[in-house]
């Protein structure tokens, strides 16, 4: 069954060395079979370093930008100001609205995305 299947792809994926592609497939298998938690803790520490690819660190961030409680810790403003830095307007889009390439309107009303939106990308 499909439930089996993603089971055994999360039980063997770590005996294997995964580029940072492997690792958005597979955290996009995870996510097409409703599976977001799985993505997300799969992408969790690749998401903490410096030296991540950029699809992947976004692929990250829209998994879990509406979380709040998350965007409310340390860690994750330090994956957002690495986002922001790794591409500005990219990072800007993430608040346009859902129509235009956004996450969602509603994203502005967490006070820390409000004042981080504010502070990068007023000027675009």
């Amino acid at each position: 069954t499909k439930d089996q299947s993603v089971e055994f792809i999360l039980n063997n994926y770590g005996r294997f060395d995964l580029s940072d592609f492997d690792y958005l497939s597979l955290a996009q298998f995870f996510s097409y079979y409703g599976n977001i938690q799985m993505s997300v803790d799969l992408l969790t520490d690749k998401a903490r370093t410096i030296e991540i690819d950029e699809d992947l660190l976004f692929y990250y961030i829209n998994l879990t930008l509406t979380d709040t409680a998350l965007t409310q810790t340390s860690e994750y403003r330090t994956i957002m100001l690495n986002a922001y830095n790794l591409n500005r307007d990219r990072y800007c889009r993430l608040f346009d609205t859902f129509g235009t390439g956004g996450v969602t309107f509603q994203l502005l009303e967490d006070p820390y995305l409000r004042n981080s939106y504010c502070e990068n990308c007023q000027d675009r």
